[in-house]
């Protein structure tokens, strides 16, 4: 049960940072691509985001 309540986000920012990648990779000159394509350059892109805040090797 802990599990479950320390896990448990306390804002909705990283639903807000997906909805917007979603919106700014879907303008109006890609709208005609796969939905299956823009989730996953959404992943990737989130996937990248995360290795890179991690990996501070400067």
């Amino acid at each position: 049960l802990a599990i479950k309540i320390f896990s448990a986000l306390v804002n909705s920012m990283p639903d807000e940072q997906t909805g917007s990648t979603f919106t700014w990779l879907n303008s109006p000159m890609r709208r005609n691509q796969n939905v299956q394509t823009l989730i996953d350059m959404v992943r990737i892109g989130q996937w990248y985001k995360d290795r890179s805040q991690v990996c501070q090797c400067y």
